[in-house]
């Protein structure tokens, strides 16, 4: 028996920002619309030499790399797009 394929409709990230410390990584989620897709999902970062990003089950990892700030992009395989903002950051930000 062949269990049939579901695409993807949507893709919702965890989170429509992020931030991190460069040298440090830091992680969202990601969840599909049909919560049982059978979609494949690619992430990617604008901008390398800010951050990097990987995706392993429904965890995006992302790390910082240097100052600034870029945009993660995850991708279904049926072009369903969510998008954050990453910012990179080279002191720990102070709380008031």
């Amino acid at each position: 028996a062949t269990s049939a394929s579901k695409p993807a409709s949507a893709i919702a990230l965890s989170s429509a920002s992020a931030s991190v410390n460069e040298g440090a990584t830091t992680t969202l989620t990601y969840s599909l619309t049909p919560v049982d897709s059978t979609s494949n999902v690619d992430v990617s970062s604008s901008d390398s030499s800010v951050f990097t990003a990987s995706v392993s089950g429904t965890t995006i990892t992302i790390t910082g790399v240097g100052e600034g700030s870029g945009t993660l992009t995850a991708t279904t395989d049926t072009g369903k797009t969510d998008t954050a903002t990453v910012t990179i950051t080279t002191t720990p930000p102070t709380t008031p």
